[in-house]
């Protein structure tokens, strides 16, 4: 199926509104990842006859050879001379944005980030950013409270008001610390008598459960076994990680993927400092074929003498070359744009790939600092790769997890450390207060058993 129609088809219709094409398609390129890309230009290529890609000659060009293919593309009619279809005008100043109507692959982030903008106060919209990026993958938070409240420059009483709102989102469970309470999180609300017991079998019970145990829970409530045993049945139902079926979808959805990791933006130092490069193809590779585009224009200046078939066909293939090519050149700019904002900010850790340079930030506040929606934002950087300065590439999203340069950080003090003489969690906090990161022992407790490094005296006997 033709790429436009298989964009436009997505669109999930909203209260009768049409959605401008080149948006859709637009949108559908700027999510896909840079292989992803390349194969969508060539189903394009196949499948609409209007659509070119110029040769890439890769010998060296004389000055004469130089000089003629200047002249030629001086001649050469360029996709914006063709009349477009109309455009939907700019958003500035908070008008609807079309391209927000078009839904992109599911992310646990964008879904619920949706559902707390919606509830939380709008003075709390930067906050909200920040909370939300504290989810992990599988729908746990990745960081205490306390630790949210600290990179997020907020009032800890409000960062736990807005945890207690993220725990009534769906999926069931999302926003938990650990088992327990994901498990609480599923149960609490719930009228049904038996769910009520496991609830209470979760919270005051915890050991008999693990050890699947009901005869002292039994005891305690004067119930039968099997009532109990039908609760602990109850709460096996329960999804153990909120985050699941967002994973198996985004598996589902990169299961193509290439064998090595490509970059889409690459930081590139040189003599001159730091300059970004977007990679993949350009759009000045890409023509409207000319023999199209001339019978394209004269459909328009003689409808009349061209068949009423034909001109649907003109209409058709050349509208599609043209939105293709935009959204081409559009999804470069926005990348671009992304980066240059992402270098202002974040120059230490792209020039180094040092994580204690790594500053907190959301995708709402990059979206605001470039004047893009959230959901642009999201598009362009979801499963997308960025290579650093020092020739590291990491995902976009390393960016947006706060929790991350806590655990990098917590690493690079380790990988230093006396072999002989282990690092206890106390001294790893002190070391990371004098980086200018204040955090408590426990978590640092926590993200190591996160990252699966072993305590002080396991490491000495390791």
């Amino acid at each position: 199926m033709a790429l436009s129609n298989r964009a436009q088809q997505r669109v999930e219709q909203k209260t009768g509104l049409k959605v401008d094409p080149k948006l859709v398609v637009a949108s559908y390129i700027l999510q896909l990842q840079r292989h992803e890309l390349e194969q969508a230009i060539e189903q394009e290529l196949n499948d609409n006859p209007a659509l070119e890609r110029l040769e890439i000659d890769d010998e060296p060009t004389t000055d004469p050879q130089l000089l003629k293919k200047i002249a030629q593309l001086k001649e050469r009619p360029q996709y914006e001379d063709l009349e477009a279809p109309p455009e939907s005008a700019p958003t500035s100043d908070g008008a609807v944005e079309w391209v927000d109507f078009v839904p992109a692959p599911a992310s646990l982030h964008d879904y619920l980030l949706a559902q707390m903008l919606a509830l939380a106060p709008d003075e709390d919209r930067d906050i909200v950013g920040h909370v939300v990026d504290c989810v992990g993958e599988t729908g746990y938070l990745d960081m205490p409270v306390e630790e949210i409240a600290h990179t997020a420059g907020a009032d800890l009483d409000r960062i736990r008001e807005l945890v207690k709102l993220l725990q009534t989102c769906n999926p069931p469970g999302v926003g938990a610390h650990d088992l327990r309470e994901c498990l609480d999180i599923q149960l609490r609300e719930s009228p049904d008598p038996m769910e009520m017991l496991a609830l209470r079998i979760v919270r005051d019970h915890w050991e008999h459960l693990i050890q699947r145990n009901p005869h002292p829970i039994a005891r305690r409530y004067k119930l039968s076994v099997s009532t109990v045993e039908s609760a602990f049945a109850k709460i096996a139902e329960l999804s153990p990680y909120p985050g699941e079926a967002f994973l198996s979808e985004r598996g589902a959805h990169t299961s193509s993927s290439a064998p090595s990791v490509e970059p889409d933006v690459r930081f590139v130092q040189s003599e001159a400092g730091i300059t970004i490069e977007i990679r993949g193809c350009d759009p000045a590779e890409f023509i409207v074929n000319p023999w199209y585009r001339e019978q394209y224009r004269k459909s328009k200046s003689h409808p009349h003498a061209v068949p009423e078939d034909e001109r649907r066909h003109l209409k058709e293939y050349v509208g599609r070359a043209m939105h293709f090519i935009k959204g081409i050149h559009q999804r470069r700019l926005t990348l671009r744009k992304l980066a240059q904002r992402l270098l202002e900010v974040q120059y230490g850790f792209i020039a180094t790939g040092s994580y204690r340079f790594l500053k907190p930030m959301t995708r709402v506040q990059l979206a605001r600092d470039v004047g893009l929606h959230e959901s642009t934002v999201s598009r362009a950087t979801m499963n997308k790769f960025v290579q650093l300065a020092n020739g590291e590439t990491i995902p976009f999203e390393v960016f947006f997890k706060p929790a991350l340069r806590v655990q990098k950080m917590i690493e690079e003090i380790l990988q230093t450390e006396n072999p002989n003489k282990p690092l206890s969690d106390r001294e790893i906090a002190e070391r990371l207060k004098a980086q200018g990161l204040e955090v408590a022992r426990r978590t640092v407790n926590k993200y190591r058993e996160q990252i699966r490094l072993l305590s002080s005296h396991r490491r000495r006997t390791a």
